[in-house]
């Protein structure tokens, strides 16, 4: 196995050619020469290895020291930009809500009025049915024909019957209005 020391140490700043493994391993080796040096009783051998575990030892906690500096910079970042998601997220709704309640506003304001068509500006408004009526169950749900029940009432099957031309006492089918925003022609 070619040592870490051994190993040519690539040119430009910060480039740190060794790894928590490749350091943990050199540990291992020193120690084995530092053991062999001993029993050979070459104690320079021995004091220069020392030395050189003692580099690699503050290797070691200064490759720690970094991971550990990127993990929380990592972590400060990801919880910097979940508050930014957020954020954003909680605009987005406040948009939604204001753009939701000013056409609510438009269209209660044309009911009032009984228009259907309002010319805005560069907008025609016109109040349009939904393509999907709205079904309003007006009595208690256990009062309904058992075929209508999953664990609530089933208001699929409901809307499938009633659409079908089924009568359920309690129950209607209608389809609601909301306003479509166009370029005048």
């Amino acid at each position: 196995m070619q040592r870490p020391r051994d190993r040519q140490k690539p040119k430009g700043p910060g480039k740190d050619p060794w790894t928590l493994f490749d350091i943990s391993d050199e540990m291992k080796m020193i120690i084995l020469e530092i053991a062999e040096a001993q029993a050979a009783k070459d104690y320079d051998t021995v004091e220069e290895l020392t030395e050189e575990l003692i580099e690699i030892i503050d290797m070691h906690e200064d490759k720690y020291e970094a991971s550990i500096h990127v993990i929380k910079n990592s972590l400060n970042a990801a919880a910097g930009n979940q508050e930014l998601a957020n954020a954003f997220q909680a605009k987005a709704t406040a948009h939604n809500n204001v753009a939701k309640h000013l056409k609510q506003r438009l269209q209660d304001d044309m009911k009032r009025h009984g228009l259907k068509t309002v010319d805005a500006g560069i907008f025609t408004v016109r109040t349009v049915k939904n393509s999907v009526a709205t079904l309003t169950v007006h009595i208690p749900a256990d009062q309904l024909p058992e075929r209508f029940w999953k664990i609530e009432p089933d208001n699929d099957e409901l809307r499938f019957a009633i659409s079908g031309g089924d009568e359920v006492e309690g129950v209607t089918l209608e389809k609601g209005e909301h306003i479509r925003f166009s370029p005048k022609k």
